[in-house]
């Protein structure tokens, strides 16, 4: 069996199920949620949309070069794949550049160490972030930690700057 016939097949057993529970006696609003049901309006057409992630913004050193960044950040943002390893200049997105700039505006990132087993991320009502860490987290888990949710924390701030 295909994908699509995966699908298909998934559509008709949960339509099948979900007509299971629904009994309608009147026959115009029974036409009615029959011909909702029959058009898809629970398993509507799948959304295609292109990924603003791919679009590419400014490196961290141009970011220096404007201001935006402290200069100590062309040593701390670089793709390394040991603590030993110098690294290479970090290529960021353009939501990424775009936070950043935003950040810049009046905002900070605090990381506190605690001996709790799990990573929080706070996001303060001055857009501020604190990040509790497990004691022993080092900064590339760190960092990692912060580009995991990178889009959820930036909608968030986005949205907040709005209100």
């Amino acid at each position: 069996m295909n994908v699509f016939e995966l699908k298909d097949k998934l559509i008709s057993d949960y339509s099948s199920f979900v007509k299971g529970f629904i009994t309608i006696k009147d026959e115009s609003i029974k036409r009615i949620v029959s011909d909702e049901l029959n058009g898809g309006l629970l398993w509507p057409d799948p959304l295609l949309q292109i990924s603003p992630y791919v679009v590419f913004g400014e490196q961290i050193e141009q970011l220096i070069l404007q201001g935006t960044l402290h200069p100590d950040c062309a040593k701390i943002f670089r793709i390394k794949n040991a603590k030993t390893d110098l690294g290479k200049a970090m290529q960021l997105y353009r939501h990424q550049a775009e936070a950043i700039k935003q950040a810049d505006k009046n905002f900070n990132v605090v990381i506190k160490h605690s001996k709790r087993k799990t990573a929080s991320i706070y996001i303060e009502r001055d857009s501020s972030i604190t990040v509790i860490v497990p004691d022993g987290t080092t900064d590339l888990e760190v960092q990692n930690l912060l580009k995991q949710n990178e889009y959820k924390i930036y909608k968030y701030q986005a949205k907040r700057a709005l209100l």
